[in-house]
């Protein structure tokens, strides 16, 4: 625990937690202690005691504000766990998702923002995001971008004289670089060499 700690301290610029902080304090507790006690024939044996007094208060301080740290933290998580969302809410919230961005494409909106689909909800962020998060185990922005490459595939094999750049602004996305980016991910390959492969096997079908 000692050498993590005080490597810690000195090369990293991480702050040190409760535990390490305690353990810490005890060994420098203990050094001055012992220097307190080596020097007592140049000054007074009661400032040993002295020392050893302050530092196990400050201890003492230390042990109770880590044991209060950890009782917040458990808190917290048991307070976002009773938060979860009912069984009953994920369902109403997935049809109402499901026909927003298939009936109504919402996500072709460039500018779709997390706030605006949770108006379109009738739901708050907080609860928007966690469903993304915890629900359907993806972020809104990759939600948003997995169903535009879904478009975008469809367009490439639909028309294959569609510039690249009018499939990326009709998909929902702000900048070709973007679509790119995005398309590269998801599939592995350029939207230009998707199309390829895609109409050859057509003709070979």
């Amino acid at each position: 625990m000692l050498y993590p700690t005080l490597k810690t301290t000195f090369t990293t610029k991480r702050s040190l937690n409760q535990l390490e902080t305690l353990s810490l304090s005890i060994v420098i507790a203990n050094a001055m202690i012992w220097l307190s006690y080596a020097t007592g024939s140049y000054t007074s044996y009661i400032s040993g005691a002295l020392s050893f007094s302050i530092i196990f208060y400050i201890s003492i301080v230390l042990a109770i504000s880590a044991k209060r740290e950890h009782a917040a933290s458990q808190h917290k998580n048991e307070a976002r766990y009773q938060q979860k969302l009912q069984a009953d809410d994920v369902d109403a919230m997935t049809q109402k998702l499901t026909r927003l961005m298939h009936q109504e494409q919402l996500f072709l909106n460039a500018n779709l923002t997390l706030v605006q689909l949770a108006k379109k909800l009738g739901t708050n962020t907080s609860r928007l995001s966690q469903f993304f998060n915890d629900n359907l185990q993806i972020s809104f922005p990759n939600y948003l971008n997995t169903l535009r490459i879904a478009h975008a595939k469809t367009l490439l094999c639909a028309d294959n004289k569609l510039p690249t750049d009018h499939i990326a602004d009709l998909c929902g996305f702000n900048s070709l670089s973007t679509f790119y980016s995005a398309f590269k991910k998801m599939t592995g390959t350029t939207p230009a060499q998707y199309r390829q492969h895609a109409h050859q096997n057509q003709k070979n079908a």
